[in-house]
């Protein structure tokens, strides 16, 4: 059973949010590795850039985050997976069909197109838009 996570998923790990403890126990009990994109491996890194810059994070919460992050990958928690050839086109047939009635950012489908041209069964979001958007996909999803 192949799970993906988005950014909002990934950062939750990493700085208590609203969804820390759902991702945590989610996790524990699921097989691992979850797949991570590269376009959600660098929105994590910026993520945490983002939270330096807006003064959220010190420079070494920073630090200790990015170690945190690196070890996790390392010790094989995540699978970091190239974008899938199809992953744009996946999206751009996903904006088609589904912004007008979801609101979807470009961003937001192409996580959902990623998950599923990775043919992944679970999408791990905390988005509502990509949540709802994943769901009329056929994926599974956090809750």
């Amino acid at each position: 059973m192949s799970r993906y996570a988005d950014t909002s998923f990934l950062a939750s790990l990493y700085s208590a949010e609203s969804g820390t403890a759902l991702a945590i126990n989610f996790l524990r009990r699921q097989p691992l590795p979850v797949l991570v994109s590269s376009f959600a491996e660098l929105e994590l890194h910026n993520a945490v850039n983002l939270r330096l810059f807006r003064k959220e994070f010190t420079v070494a919460e920073a630090e200790d985050v990015r170690r945190d992050i690196e070890a996790d990958f390392v010790r094989g928690l995540f699978l970091t997976c190239p974008l899938p050839d199809r992953c744009f086109e996946r999206a751009q047939q996903l904006s088609q069909k589904r912004t007008k009635d979801v609101g979807t950012r470009a961003g937001d489908i192409l996580h959902v197109a990623i998950a599923l041209e990775l043919k992944a069964e679970w999408f791990l979001t905390f988005d509502k838009r990509q949540q709802q958007l994943a769901k009329l996909e056929g994926l599974r999803v956090i809750s």
